[in-house]
């Protein structure tokens, strides 16, 4: 007896008949502009200091303002200046800090 004929959905990677396929993921905003800045700090460690993951224990001070009513703009400050320093720098800016 022969093999049953192939479907488009015995194909490896489609769905099962009557299945929804999966939506891709979708990127989680930042809870905050504080958030965002810790997340362009360890980026700009890593830009401006590959070969040193312990100088991203300077960005964890970032979360202690959080709590400040000063937060928000001195976040974004943050983030502004970062970008600043790696454009001075020739480098590029990362994802994080955009």
């Amino acid at each position: 007896m022969g093999a049953p004929p192939v479907t488009s959905n015995d194909q490896p990677g489609l769905p099962p008949p009557g299945s929804q396929p999966s939506a891709p993921p979708v990127a989680q905003a930042p809870a905050s502009s504080c958030e965002a800045a810790f997340a362009c700090c360890t980026a700009y460690v890593d830009a401006m200091a590959p070969g040193m993951p312990e100088a991203r224990n300077a960005c964890d001070q970032i979360r202690t303002l959080i709590s400040q009513p000063s937060a928000p703009e001195a976040c974004g400050q943050m983030v502004v200046a970062w970008r600043q320093a790696l454009t001075a720098m020739g480098r590029p800016i990362p994802p994080a800090c955009r």
